[in-house]
């Protein structure tokens, strides 16, 4: 009725690993209509777990972030002398207050920001990698910086590490930090969001710690800008 349908099939316990792929076809001339690619691997469960945690998993910009690899067999004991991988990737952070405060602006933006494109938008990126191995405790330790010089805002940096046993086997773990700008977020509201020429506009001024709770006695600066849009035709 609406020109789709669904199957499904159950593989042979037998069938040999690797890509395979499925044809969809019309039987009146043979046309192929669709292909579909699945990988068919054999399972293998790990024997051992990776636990990554950062200390602190909020800061300031420019702070120290200590990063704790800890892997360990699941019959018990630490996974000694492995070899570890590691790779730290930002993206931008985007500060989402409370409900309650849902209708204020935390944003410093500019529409030709958004409209134009920039690298402050969206994505991520590759900020340091390297690697190293765990003691005997099957423990790896790193410090890194939470950099933000050539961010327009806070950043996301996401740590993930990967443990490679004797016999090859690996595992991964990640744990992500809030690098932040300042210590509180200011927001700000208007009264209206249509105004009328010669008359006032208010505007409700917030600020919040990370928390999304009220700071008291902050002072701050605002700053009216005019935009103006034309129609081109």
């Amino acid at each position: 009725e609406l020109g789709s349908f669904s199957e499904k099939f159950t593989l042979d316990s037998e069938a040999a690993l690797g890509y395979y792929y499925l044809e969809v076809y019309l039987n009146v001339d043979e046309r192929i209509i669709g292909t579909v690619t699945f990988n068919v691997a054999e399972y293998r469960k790990p024997e051992f777990q990776v636990q990554v945690s950062a200390d602190p998993a909020d800061t300031l910009a420019g702070q120290m972030v200590a990063y704790l690899v800890q892997a360990d067999y699941y019959s018990g004991g630490g996974v000694g002398e492995a070899e570890v991988s590691w790779r730290l990737v930002a993206s931008p952070f985007y500060f989402t207050p409370p409900d309650e405060f849902g209708a204020y602006s935390f944003t410093d933006y500019d529409e030709e920001f958004f409209y134009f494109g920039s690298e402050e938008s969206g994505g991520s990126e590759l900020i340091a990698e390297g690697s190293g191995k765990t003691d005997a405790s099957g423990r790896f330790r790193i410090s890194l910086p939470a950099d933000l010089s050539d961010s327009k805002t806070s950043r996301s940096f996401v740590f993930e590490a990967t443990v490679v046993d004797l016999s090859q086997n690996a595992v991964s773990g990640r744990a992500v930090v809030i690098g932040h700008r300042s210590q509180a977020y200011p927001g700000i509201r208007p009264s209206t969001y249509i105004g009328i020429a010669g008359e006032e506009e208010g505007f409700d001024v917030v600020v919040l710690d990370w928390d999304g709770n009220p700071v008291p006695g902050q002072k701050v600066s605002v700053e009216i800008v005019e935009r103006r849009w034309y129609s081109v035709q």
